[in-house]
This record gives structure tokens, C-alpha cells and sequence, in this order.
């Protein structure tokens, strides 16, 4: 899962590992997603260290009382160097000027996808390695979880854009064995 929007999100701001708060629509959307995921199995709950993540966290808990909720660092947001609280368009502008893809491109002093790429699958080996047999539900960022997915499905990098994350967006990957199967893509059924 996506985070609820934030202030950053609204404003079009570069978040990356800026604590954003949740904007009420992004805490709306958090509330609507919890209500989504209320009947659902789940035997441990992973979040991103950073505010947005933890706070869409603890409103799916509210109906997961019972389910372990660990802090995990390493499922942060991409982080943009330079760019970080800057408008998105500045980002946009700088990555076409050298000829990069959201995919391709390195800010300065920051992150590229393929960056996230190698830390998504370290942390996902771990988390899935210790959790076997479980339903692990983690509430991460749309660069991190994008790059996760290219990760798990065995995609080139250059389709991070077909599938960039929206807000509060349900991504299910089954993963038995060393079968992974995509079961449901970026849903927001629950926003509407």
C-alpha cells in the first residue's frame, strides 16, 4: 500500500524524506482504506519509518489490533537529494535537460530507481524470508513500492511509470515459493 496524500502531495512538492504530514484528504483516504482491509487476514503489518507511512498504518490497525506493526527504515521513500521539498516540475525539468526517465535519472546527492531498486529487494528478501507463509502488509511510498514491484514481477525498470502507485493504492502480489503472481495492480476502489 501507498500512504495517504500529503502536504507535499498536494502542493506538488518533491517529499522523498521530508516528514509530510498527512493532508485530511490523505487521512480520509487512510480511513477509507483501513474500512477496505478491515476483513482481511493479516499476521503482520510492515511500515516505513517515515510519518505518512506510519500514520496510514495506524488507521488500517485500528481494525488490526492484534497484528504485529514493525518499523522498517529501509521501506522509505526514494530519496531525491536536491530536489527534496522543491516543486515536481523543477524535478521534471532537470531530468529531461539531461535526458533521463524518472527511471533512469539521479539527482544530485540522491536516489535513482535503480538505487530503490537494490534496496527493495534487500529488504523485501528479508521481510519475506522471515514471514513465510504469512500475509505481510507493508505501507511504504509510491517510488519505493513501484520499485518493489519491477522487483518481485521481474520488470525492466523502464516500466516504473505504467506502474507508479497512487495514493492509498492496494497492490497484492501472491509469492509461494519462488512463484510470484500479481493478483491486483494500483486499486483505489475504495476512494471512490
Amino acid at each position: 500500500m501507498r500512504h495517504g496524500e500529503t502536504i507535499a502531495n498536494g502542493k506538488a512538492r518533491v517529499c522523498g524524506g521530508w516528514q509530510s504530514p498527512l493532508t485530511r484528504k490523505g487521512i480520509d483516504q487512510a480511513k477509507k482504506l483501513a474500512i477496505r482491509l478491515k476483513d482481511e487476514s493479516i499476521d503482520i503489518i510492515y511500515t516505513s519509518n517515515l510519518i505518512r507511512a506510519r500514520k496510514t498504518a495506524a488507521y488500517i490497525r485500528r481494525y488490526h489490533q492484534k497484528t504485529p506493526c514493525i518499523v522498517e527504515s529501509e521501506l522509505r521513500e526514494r530519496y531525491y537529494g536536491t530536489f527534496e521539498r522543491k516543486k515536481v516540475s523543477a524535478f521534471y525539468v532537470a531530468m529531461q535537460k539531461v535526458g533521463k526517465t524518472r527511471a533512469t535519472f539521479r539527482p544530485p546527492r540522491g536516489e535513482s530507481a535503480g538505487d530503490v531498486r537494490k534496496r527493495a529487494k534487500k529488504v523485501l528478501t528479508k521481510i519475506i524470508s522471515q514471514n513465510r507463509g504469512k500475509t505481510i502488509l507493508i505501507v511504504a511510498h509510491g517510488a519505493f513500492n513501484t520499485c518493489a514491484i519491477l522487483y518481485l514481477l521481474k520488470k525492466k525498470n523502464t516500466e516504473y511509470v505504467k506502474l507508479f502507485q497512487h495514493n492509498t493504492a492496494v497492490t497484492i502480489i501472491n509469492i509461494t515459493g519462488k512463484k510470484v503472481k500479481l493478483h491486483t495492480l494500483n486499486c483505489t476502489k475504495h476512494l471512490k
